[in-house]
């Protein structure tokens, strides 16, 4: 994990809120990667490729009657509660592979990678918080726009 945010609306109280009116919404973004020759003195050592994904989860605020929600500013929803985090998968490889490879195996692979761990932080973070238990899939096939 290189970094972590979690956020509560002061006006939210998950004790006394009704769980019927929570939805939750998510982010997943392969933000970056890195890729660098290691050398250690006389030693030649691997590459390091190092692959940073955005991965977010938000509680909102669903409203009960849906032509009222259609009346109002419905692009901005009352958000209640975040969890967010930038994990890292980091790769070591003897040869460059090139950016193609490189590319196509962040977007394809690096998630996969750092999933199981996204999901225990955010059954972890709703529980100390004390937030509404969040279903996070067991895996999520980011989608590509070829």
């Amino acid at each position: 994990m290189h970094q972590s945010y979690a956020w509560m609306a002061k006006d939210f109280d998950p004790k006394f809120s009704d769980v019927e009116l929570i939805g939750a919404q998510h982010k997943h973004v392969v933000a970056r990667a890195t890729f660098a020759e290691i050398t250690d003195g006389q030693q030649h050592a691997p590459y390091l490729y190092r692959v940073y994904i955005d991965l977010g989860m938000r509680l909102v605020q669903v409203e009960e009657n849906t032509d009222a929600a259609n009346e109002g500013d419905t692009d901005q929803p009352h958000v209640l509660a975040s969890v967010e985090a930038t994990l890292v998968a980091e790769y070591r490889t003897a040869e460059d592979p090139g950016e193609d490879a490189l590319n196509a195996f962040a977007a394809r692979n690096a998630s996969y990678h750092v999933w199981p761990f996204w999901r225990e932080y955010v059954v972890s973070q709703c529980d100390r918080m004390r937030l509404p238990r969040v279903m996070i899939p067991t895996m999520h096939l980011k989608h590509s726009a070829q």
